[in-house]
């Protein structure tokens, strides 16, 4: 007699995923990505910037969109977070941070800086790829228009 248990629905084995992620590419465009973290779903359409948000327990054919109520905010937050996280296309970082730029010199900048002259850039400071993902990472096609 052996219990088998389902990890993706309780969380509770160590070493095992939280929740998983789905991203949609059509084209060489970012389409959408969603995350499932036990029985919610939460969708990120990136064309029309819209979230949908779905509990599958109760709506497996995601017809009842959750989003609008208001009581599932810091959720959706939370799972958009995490989805940034493990997606292809982690946001940038706010403000400005110290790097020695393409001429030797200290300065601060943000991201915008590397924006600017996107390849030069980001191919001499080692740095925008940690700080700028968006615009300097391996996906920057089409992360850097989600920015």
């Amino acid at each position: 007699y052996t219990i088998q248990r389902d990890y993706a629905k309780t969380g509770e084995e160590n070493g095992l995923r939280q929740s998983l992620g789905n991203w949609q590419y059509v084209t060489n465009v970012f389409k959408s990505d969603s995350l499932r973290r036990g029985n919610m779903k939460v969708i990120r359409n990136n064309l029309s910037s819209s979230i949908e948000l779905y509990d599958l327990d109760k709506d497996l054919s995601e017809s009842k969109n959750l989003s609008s109520d208001i009581r599932y905010d810091s959720l959706i937050k939370s799972m958009l977070d995490a989805l940034d996280q493990v997606g292809p296309c982690p946001r940038n970082a706010a403000g400005k941070f110290r790097i020695t730029d393409e001429r030797g010199n200290l300065s601060r900048v943000g991201c915008e800086w590397f924006a600017e002259k996107r390849k030069k850039r980001c191919r001499l400071v080692k740095k925008g790829k940690k700080k700028c993902p968006r615009i300097c990472g391996r996906h920057n096609t089409f992360c850097n228009v989600l920015s």
